[in-house]
């Protein structure tokens, strides 16, 4: 059910100005206000949410809550989907995200999604399945969700040291700490950052399984099995004539002189093509996976294939990371055996050649050939299901090479080993740093998250080269160039277990990054921004809610079911229940009151109000719990049939409210005004939010604008914060019982009648004391 709006204006070319709440959105035809259920049709605005509860529960009135309005009664609470606070927090579709898997691009995790729901605007929600991210306390949590939603707009562009550069939105956060031994973490936006802050890198991750044994069928099927060349002289081109010449009477034997084949295998070749088409499979054989015993071959591959399970050990992580570094699969065209491993060195690197040649032959059973060429040695495997299977794991070519997905569940010794290949076949070991290269970005974030999961911090760089460059009198195309070093001597010491590397004062003091047991703080090296334009994407995560955007920690979206998942689907959710059924439910039930709550009432205005009319008919009281961000129209609009509000002032600073919800502070402390004269009962809520709202400074200037503004005898409640149930701020501890009692003691001492603590139950300042006597209510 919709409803046309009761409060807007309409502007030029079909635009329309929502008056509902303190944002006075401007609508263009066809999108939607930032609560997500106004809209704009054909030049009027509609109230999409009209008539659809998600809430209708029977609460007592204390809960909202109201301590000095009906006390000890019950009330009729109900709600709307919607939020006119906001976030806007996104990476672009190029930011890697840490999982359990590895390093994947945002975007490909939700290519992966599954059951999207579209928002009008071209928002996307996708959920996720059996993914894990790492979180900004280095463990695994599930993610749960992935968004999309088209941006264009400004884009910030963080270059931290150490780490690629990271680009997001402006409202992204960011854990940060402007004091790395001493101080708390904080999450910033990355248009609050500057270069006094560092950001945040776990230190500490798990390594899983300690033995790994890979079942090669499963890998070699997720391929598709390659298509060897018959030994025919027919092609696509030729069948089609074929085809088209019989349907146009032409005989067999005249196609035989035609095409130089034998009548009967013309008859022959009409049969097939009208029975199953004419495709490549008619040309080329599929060369099957076949079982033999314990071993695997494909069908048309010579001797013994290769074993359907092995295990993978420091052998073979090894010769992984030597291929990552040296190999390369190619296919042979028309050759039943059409896939080769090779590995190449220089005519100096000998023991790198036979220390190959020797895994190879341990791991595989197989005798590569060994090919002296004019400026390298050159490693050949000749055995499809050995070529196949490096090409899975690893990539075939320089470009597309990548770390194997099962390294990220190895041992530790295992990631070493690897690590070793490589930097033995295409890093080097220089007295500065270990380095290795690639022109694959994909494999350098790999080999990135192997180090640092090993409790070293490297470095990364980008090198772009001229595109084409001359080797030996021929024209080369050249990529950039990927680099990961360690450059810190204790890294180097660890990593190469060199016991006679002697760590030197200046390199310690050389270093750009702090640390402690858990983190590794790295300062900002640059901060910028360009335009952009397309979709930006952001994930959310079980539990600790943050993930490691290229390796940095970052908040995520949280909680976004009622107030703001909604708004990425095209449908508004709810049950249909009319006014006078809301009603007839308060009467039934012998409520005195109806309370709009869960979601700021504002946003469902009209069904609100209609229902607030009907009630006031009927004898019922309305209360209202708001966080305040009305307009003044909508407050007047509502105020002759509204008889309480608890409002939610959630700090006295206005950059607290723009950067937390998108709003501001002025609009909130207007209604209150606005109500409080209007003879509205009005009780007001805070929550101390740890960091955000909880400095004694805060409390002072609530308790003065309510003392002097709405009166002594207006209840006060500080709220205690609980990040298990925040939607943004799930990283955040508790707020101390102390701090509350703190806050308690302030609101008394500028001389509020009525203050109280809530959500944690048991304490004293609960309850009701009267102001002259002290005797509890």
């Amino acid at each position: 059910m919709v409803k046309e709006a009761y409060l807007y204006k309409k502007l030029s070319e079909k635009k329309v100005q929502c008056q509902n709440c303190a944002h006075y959105c401007v609508i263009l035809p066809g999108k939607r206000g930032i609560c997500g259920v106004r809209e704009n049709i054909n030049g009027k605005l509609y109230a999409l949410n009209y008539g659809k509860a998600i809430a209708v529960n029977i609460d007592p009135i204390e809960k909202k809550p109201f301590f000095h309005f009906l006390p000890g009664s019950y009330s009729l609470s109900i709600a709307t989907v919607g939020c006119n606070f906001r976030c806007l927090n996104c990476f672009s579709p190029q930011t890697t995200v840490v999982t359990n898997w590895g390093p994947m691009l945002i975007k490909e995790i939700f290519n992966k999604g599954k059951n999207s729901y579209f928002k009008l605007d071209g928002s996307e929600v996708r959920e996720i399945e059996n993914l894990q991210a790492i979180t900004h306390k280095g463990r695994y949590k599930k993610i749960l969700r992935v968004f999309r939603h088209p941006y264009k707009d400004k884009i910030f562009i963080i270059k931290p040291r150490y780490t690629p550069p990271i680009e997001c939105t402006a409202s992204h956060k960011f854990l940060v700490t402007r004091d790395p031994l001493r101080g708390k973490l904080d999450k910033i936006r990355a248009d609050q950052l500057s270069k006094d802050y560092y950001l945040v890198i776990p230190k500490n991750y798990p390594f899983s399984l300690p033995n790994i044994e890979l079942n090669i069928k499963d890998i070699l099927s997720s391929h598709a099995p390659p298509l060897l060349k018959k030994n025919t002289k027919i092609n696509i081109k030729i069948a089609k004539e074929i085809l088209k010449l019989s349907k146009q009477g032409e005989t067999s034997r005249n196609l035989a002189l035609k095409y130089h084949f034998h009548p009967s295998y013309i008859r022959t070749l009409r049969s097939k093509f009208r029975k199953k088409g004419i495709s490549n499979y008619l040309f080329w054989y599929k060369n099957q996976l076949t079982e033999k015993g314990n071993r695997l071959v494909y069908k048309y591959e010579k001797k013994g294939g290769i074993s359907k399970k092995i295990k993978l050990d420091e052998r073979l992580t090894k010769l992984l990371g030597y291929y990552c570094a040296e190999g390369c699969v190619s296919k042979l065209k028309n050759r039943p055996n059409s896939y080769q491993l090779i590995f190449c060195f220089g005519h100096r690197e000998k023991q790198y050649v036979a220390e190959v040649k020797n895994l190879i032959e341990e791991i595989f059973n197989i005798k590569p050939k060994i090919i002296q060429q004019r400026t390298i040695t050159r490693i050949n495997v000749g055995k499809t299901s050995v070529a196949l299977l490096f090409k899975i794991l690893c990539g075939s070519k320089a470009k597309n090479k990548k770390v194997p997905e099962i390294l990220n569940q190895a041992t530790r010794n295992l990631v070493k080993a690897f690590l070793d290949g490589f930097i033995a076949g295409d890093g080097s070991i220089q007295k500065g740093e270990i380095s290795i290269g690639t022109v694959s970005k994909e494999l350098a974030l790999g080999i990135y998250w192997l180090w640092l999961k090993m409790g070293f911090l490297p470095s990364f760089y980008r090198w772009k080269p001229l595109s084409i460059t001359t080797i030996e009198k021929r024209k080369v195309n050249q990529l950039p160039y990927y680099y990961v070093k360690l450059t810190a001597q204790k890294f180097r010491k660890d990593f190469l277990n060199d016991n006679a590397l002697i760590i030197s004062p200046k390199s310690v003091k050389s270093l750009r990054f702090k640390e402690n047991d858990l983190y590794y703080f790295v300062p900002i090296f640059r901060i910028s921004k360009r335009k952009y334009s397309g979709y930006v994407y952001n994930i959310e995560v079980e539990e600790d809610h943050s993930y490691l955007a290229n390796f940095i920690s970052v908040g995520n979206c949280q909680n976004w079911d009622i107030s703001q998942g909604f708004k990425d689907k095209k449908e508004i959710p709810g049950e249909d229940i009319s006014p006078e059924e809301i009603v007839k439910i308060a009467l039934e039930n012998n409520l005195p009151s109806i309370s709009y709550t869960y979601v700021e009432p504002t946003i469902f205005l009209e069904y609100a109000l209609d229902i607030m009319k009907l009630a006031k008919k009927a004898g019922l009281k309305n209360n209202f719990v708001s966080n305040g961000f009305m307009s003044e129209e909508s407050a007047k609009l509502v105020i002759p049939y509204l008889d309480a509000n608890n409002i939610d002032i959630k700090s006295f600073d206005d950059k607290f409210y723009k950067e937390n919800c998108g709003g501001r502070l002025q609009p909130v402390l207007d209604t209150a005004k606005l109500m409080k004269k209007s003879g509205v009962w009005v009780e007001i809520t805070t929550l101390a939010i740890p960091t955000l709202s909880d400095s004694e400074e805060m409390f002072r200037k609530i308790a003065k604008f309510i003392y002097e503004e709405l009166g002594p005898e207006t209840p006060w409640h500080i709220s205690q914060f609980s990040g298990a149930i925040s939607w943004k701020l799930q990283h955040l501890p508790d707020t101390p019982v102390e701090t509350l009692e703190t806050a308690y003691k302030i609101g008394k001492e500028a001389g509020l009648k009525y203050v109280y603590t809530g959500n944690v139950p048991g304490l004293p300042s609960e309850d009701t004391f009267c102001p002259k006597c002290r005797a509890l209510c």
